[in-house]
């Protein structure tokens, strides 16, 4: 069983107990507005010092499919080859206009906007927010099998380990809606902050340092992943080629870049039927505080 915020978030009965409510028509167009306009600052300082940053998960599904956003989507995906990301994040906080700032959440970068408010799931500096644009790295993998492996499943250990320090640290009530939806959820949650507890001590970023090092590959190879995407290490392991060169495509008016390969990519992440709308019940939203 796979729990995640979207699960809590689809489940009308928790959003009424904790006093959640989707977004509306109008505000969720608010906010994908707020999305472009952070995108594009992101997109200027990456023009200016010539860094490729591709659309990501449901944003290059957006573009092929609807030329844009999602029409239900409340969240926007970006992914750039580690060289760029890590220039990227040196340029970004001094060439961005100063209402922009940059958040290295560790494995991933948040780009916010200062005047913008929302709560996560573990609180307003969590992972789980809205409001932000998110920029993955794309990592060169070994070309030896096994070495892939060892590296994959270290990698996708420690990203979980740290995951559930969060759990132990920041338990709260809607950590708790979400996984007390079945008996199985509340056993992985009792056992995520188990682990969590017996890690809370050390500092997380001796975790974070350690998983850098393991999944950062300096070596170009054919093959690439995003450790961190919604698939992890084995899960988004794909060709070098898929990703680039990029392909330029239009997303809400706005010059963009999807994979070369951007077929081969969506089916990797949502299947062969990825351009048929899901049913009502299974599109992924946000839930925000009744006011």
């Amino acid at each position: 069983m796979k729990l995640s915020a979207k699960n809590y978030i689809r489940n009308r009965h928790v959003q009424q107990k904790l006093g959640l409510r989707l977004l509306t028509p109008e505000e969720l167009r608010e906010l994908q507005m707020l999305l472009l306009d952070i995108y594009q600052e992101i997109l200027r300082v990456c023009e200016k010092h010539s860094l490729t940053i591709l659309l990501s998960g449901g944003s290059t599904l957006g573009a092929v499919r609807h030329k844009g956003f999602i029409p239900w989507d409340d969240d926007m995906d970006l992914m750039m080859l580690r060289s760029d990301y890590e220039r990227f994040v040196e340029v970004f906080r001094r060439d961005a206009q100063k209402d922009y700032r940059l958040k290295e959440h560790g494995f991933y970068l948040n780009i916010i906007k200062d005047g913008t408010n929302y709560m996560g799931l573990m609180g307003a500096e969590a992972d789980d927010v809205v409001g932000h644009v998110d920029i993955f790295p794309i990592d060169f993998v070994p070309e030896n099998r096994f070495s892939r492996i060892w590296r994959g499943l270290c990698s996708d250990f420690l990203i979980f380990t740290i995951n559930s320090r969060d759990f132990y640290l920041y338990d709260n009530e809607y950590l708790q809606a979400m996984f007390s939806q079945s008996f199985q959820a509340r056993m992985i949650f009792r056992l995520r902050k188990m682990l969590g507890c017996l890690v809370s001590r050390f500092d997380p970023k001796t975790f974070l340092r350690l998983q850098r090092k393991i999944v950062i590959y300096s070596k170009p190879s054919t093959k690439t992943t995003i450790a961190c995407g919604c698939k992890h290490y084995f899960g988004e392991l794909l060709d070098y080629s898929v990703f680039f060169p990029a392909v330029p495509t239009a997303f809400e008016g706005v010059n963009s870049h999807v994979p070369h390969q951007v077929d081969k990519y969506l089916n990797n992440l949502y299947g062969s039927n990825f351009m048929s709308l899901p049913p009502e019940d299974k599109r992924e939203a946000h839930s925000v505080r009744i006011s």
